[in-house]
């Protein structure tokens, strides 16, 4: 175990990838009404909406795996390339297609990031403040929820999709 410091820039880690999937979660509701692709398509708004779940059924079962041969904090940086690659789809996307293909690689991501962070953050703090740094998990995904929300006042979807992506990159660069 690191110094206090250390423990709490690793936790930091974890929390980044969690306000990820807040943001992830919460990136519908702001971002349907405006995409005119949309208008009039319940069925494709329903599978935008819904598609990132099928992702994290898809991630949390690849999470295990890729936990066992490459550890925690490869994981993390790996539940990073959907995360940005999902992004990338939704921003530049087109059609539905696209942007539900988007919507489920972001999806593949988040569960991923949720089946590691907290085991990250659990097995780098000591255990005196464990339930304290481990505890930031939820806060960090309502946090990511409520910033999705209130930029989508502001923003439009590529925008958000764009505001999205930069939080794995932080996360990376943490």
């Amino acid at each position: 175990m690191g110094g206090l410091q250390n423990q709490v820039y690793s936790a930091v880690f974890g929390y980044l990838i969690a306000v990820s999937f807040g943001y992830v979660i919460g990136h519908s509701s702001p971002a349907l009404p405006h995409m005119v692709i949309f208008q009039n398509n319940d069925a494709a708004s329903s599978w935008f909406g819904s598609i990132v779940n099928l992702g994290g059924i898809l991630g949390s079962m690849l999470a295990g795996f890729f936990l066992q041969r490459h550890g925690r904090r490869t994981t993390m940086f790996a539940a990073a390339i959907p995360l940005l690659s999902g992004w990338a789809f939704i921003y530049m996307g087109t059609t539905v297609n696209i942007l539900c293909t988007g919507r489920f690689l972001t999806g593949v991501g988040c569960s991923v990031a949720l089946v590691v962070a907290p085991l990250y953050i659990a097995e780098t703090a000591s255990k005196d403040i464990r339930g304290m740094l481990g505890s930031g998990i939820q806060l960090s995904i309502a946090f990511g929820i409520l910033l999705v929300y209130a930029l989508g006042l502001s923003f439009n979807w590529p925008e958000l999709a764009l505001i999205g992506a930069i939080i794995p990159i932080l996360a990376v660069m943490v």
